[in-house]
């Protein structure tokens, strides 16, 4: 039997990551979840995920930075991410 695929999730809101971890791993995959970019580095130095899910917007090191610092090395660069981010704005709610 073929080990379950992994997924890191990277989002600083704790409910986020929480929600996707509980849905990701009833869908039978192998879910981590880290808060920022360094973290989720740190997570990347012994594992390695089939895929990310980033958030943008994240204190510390936010999804910028780590997709830079990811594609710089060759060990994490051929990790595909989907990126998920959301944002509020005031003109938003107004239109």
């Amino acid at each position: 039997m073929a080990a379950p695929l992994g997924v890191l999730v990277v989002d600083d809101d704790a409910q986020i990551r929480a929600v996707l971890q509980d849905v990701l791993t009833d869908s039978g995959y192998t879910v981590r979840t880290a808060a920022n970019g360094r973290a989720a580095l740190a997570l990347l130095q012994a594992w390695r995920p089939a895929v990310l899910l980033l958030d943008l917007q994240m204190p510390i090191m936010n999804g910028w930075a780590f997709r830079h610092a990811q594609l710089a090395r060759a060990c994490l660069a051929m990790i595909p991410v989907i990126v998920m981010s959301a944002g509020y704005s005031a003109q938003a709610e107004a239109a």
